[in-house]
């Protein structure tokens, strides 16, 4: 599988690469915004792309990003891994059409590196998967 990453937080999207790359997904392209994935993905499309929500351009420069990213490539999973429990960021992410899988889950939460390596499968396969919490 392969993946792209978007993260402002560098610390953590280092980590999180690292993390990928021990459960066998290739990683191939990291952001520290919005702007940046798009411009990425765009160039290597990924079976896969994480972002953070909130992160630049903006305050929601991942969510926007997200939509970006669905308008342009619909095939591509889409999957948000933020810390932000939002019903509203949800219904955006799920509220494009059908194409596409799409995930949320929340940080704190996805305590397990086979859970996140599932729900990225399960999103790069075209489904749904969304936190219980939200």
């Amino acid at each position: 599988m392969r993946v792209a990453v978007a993260d402002d937080n560098r610390l953590f999207r280092e980590g999180l690469v690292l993390l990928l790359e021990n459960l066998g997904v290739l990683v191939t392209a990291q952001a520290a915004d919005g702007d940046g994935i798009v411009q990425a993905v765009a160039e290597d499309v990924p079976d896969a792309v994480i972002l953070d929500i909130v992160m630049p351009p903006g305050d929601y420069g991942g969510l926007t990003a997200a939509e970006s990213l669905h308008r342009a490539h619909p095939g591509v999973g889409l999957l948000l891994l933020s810390g932000y429990d939002s019903t509203q960021f949800a219904l955006r992410l799920f509220g494009c059409d059908g194409a596409g899988g799409r995930g949320y889950l929340i940080k704190d939460r996805v305590t397990c590196p086979d859970t996140l390596r599932r729900t990225l499968a399960s999103v790069a396969a075209g489904e749904m998967s969304v936190d219980q919490e939200i």
